[in-house]
């Protein structure tokens, strides 16, 4: 009976202890799997992670890029200002009383009402241009006398553009415009034949005015 009762223990235990071997053989087979997916998922994270500081460095750039932008548009916009301010030349004139002219002579608008950059000479009549570019001058001339009158845009001295007027007897204006291409230095002038003009503070007929364009 004794007998019996140990065989069977002995059966008994040994049952328990295959199932304890099952047991922990599922276990380090669901162990091994869950290392598995966790380096699976160690592995995606650390690609995210890359992706990341890849993008965080792209942003980077583009706001530094942004940021350089923005300054070369401020500095660009302060250097156009800059440059229409030292650019800056134009003038207008008047001829303030009657005088009588000979040919050959400078017609002095002797009333500047407008000159940026000192451009024109009232003393002489004479329009300097200040710097290479395109040039644009208008002259007006009120005449009344019956004889002809006839004047000259002078650019150093060649005829650009001419004014006639025949009054007969009558106020008359007349006026002529012109675009030149001059450089630097180069003289700009009205230049007459005999007659006269007239002008005054009253009646600002008689004018010369020009600016640079670019």
């Amino acid at each position: 009976m004794v007998f019996h009762q140990i065989l069977l223990a002995t059966v008994l235990l040994g049952s328990v202890t295959t199932h304890a071997d099952d047991v922990d053989d599922d276990l380090r087979q669901e162990m091994a799997l869950l290392k598995e997916v966790v380096r699976d998922q160690n592995v995606r994270l650390s690609a995210m992670a890359a992706i990341l500081e890849k993008q965080e460095a792209f942003l980077s750039q583009v706001d530094a890029l942004r940021q350089e932008v923005v300054q070369l548009r401020k500095e660009a916009g302060n250097k156009s200002r800059g440059r229409r301010q030292s650019e800056a030349a134009a003038f207008s004139a008047y001829h303030a009383r009657q005088e009588v002219l000979h040919q050959g002579d400078t017609l002095k608008f002797s009333q500047p009402i407008y000159n940026e950059g000192s451009m024109y000479d009232p003393q002489t009549g004479v329009a300097t241009a200040p710097m290479d570019g395109t040039y644009i001058f208008t002259m007006t001339i009120e005449h009344w006398e019956t004889q002809e009158l006839r004047c000259y845009l002078m650019a150093d001295g060649t005829n650009m553009v001419d004014v006639i007027i025949y009054p007969n007897g009558r106020s008359t204006q007349s006026s002529n415009t012109a675009v030149l291409g001059l450089t630097s230095g180069q003289r700009v002038w009205v230049q007459c034949d005999d007659g006269q003009v007239f002008g005054s503070d009253g009646f600002r007929g008689t004018t010369f005015s020009g600016a640079y364009l670019y």
